[in-house]
């Protein structure tokens, strides 16, 4: 069946309560049910389109993504935006968005800045091109003074105008125990470095659009021991179980 492609209509003999579905290019697809009532009936479409972003330099990364109107007081940008991975190439395409609607993103690429912005309009096609941003630097020792190599350092700060949106870097040591987190913005940046069989330490830190920072030290002690007993629900212990902590060590 084709429509008109000036008046959009189309008389359709039907025996009543029969359902057909109506796909119009850049509009959404709507199903409805016949009803043999001899009215004339009135469908709205809904208009979409495709969104497709590159990022240079080329890299692995996640968009989110949420529409305007969906983020609220009690639904903030991090509940609201759906997740999409960037490929190896930089490249991500997010399909079927509302094309009248205006959506709010944030992408967020290992070493470099997160980039907020919105976009409406679509179909797009867009490049972005990624700021390194704001740096940290330090090193990590044992409590004699020697370096840990390898040790996993990570960073948290805050989008403030994503509803407090959390973003994170993390880097491992050198075999001198240093290392250099990028990709940070102003603001306060909270730093936890760790290490397997050691306590982890944190520090917070203020950065300014400057980056003018000095360098971190940590010295992680050994940790302490910790026993657990796995049980079921009527207290028998559980063999094979595997315990997971997430905090400290991944």
């Amino acid at each position: 069946m084709r429509f008109s492609a000036r008046a959009g209509r189309h008389d359709l003999n039907s025996r009543g309560n029969e359902s057909i579905t109506v796909l119009v290019k850049a509009y959404r697809p709507v199903t409805t049910t016949l009803e043999t009532d001899g009215r004339r009936r009135t469908l709205l479409l809904e208009p979409r389109g495709d969104g497709e972003l590159q990022i240079r330099p080329a890299s692995e990364g996640i968009l989110r993504l949420a529409a305007l109107d969906e983020i609220t007081v009690i639904n903030p940008f991090f509940a609201a935006a759906d997740r999409y991975p960037i490929a190896a190439d930089g490249s991500v395409t997010v399909r079927d968005l509302d094309g009248a609607a205006q959506y709010q993103g944030v992408v967020l690429v290992r070493g470099m800045a997160p980039f907020v912005g919105a976009i409406a309009g679509l179909p797009q096609r867009l490049e972005l091109r990624l700021d390194p941003g704001l740096r940290i630097a330090g090193r990590v020792l044992d409590t004699e003074g020697l370096p840990i190599a390898r040790a996993l350092v990570t960073t948290e700060g805050t989008i403030e105008s994503l509803n407090g949106f959390r973003y994170e870097q993390e880097v491992r040591t050198d075999a001198d125990g240093r290392f250099a987190v990028t990709g940070l913005l102003a603001g306060e940046v909270l730093v936890k470095a760790c290490a397997a069989g050691r306590a982890c330490e944190e520090a917070t830190v203020e950065l300014d659009a400057g980056g003018n920072t000095k360098p971190l030290g940590f010295e992680l002690g050994l940790g302490h021991d910790l026993r657990l007993v796995v049980q079921d629900e009527l207290g028998r212990p559980v063999a094979g179980a595997t315990v997971v902590d997430t905090r400290i060590f991944r």
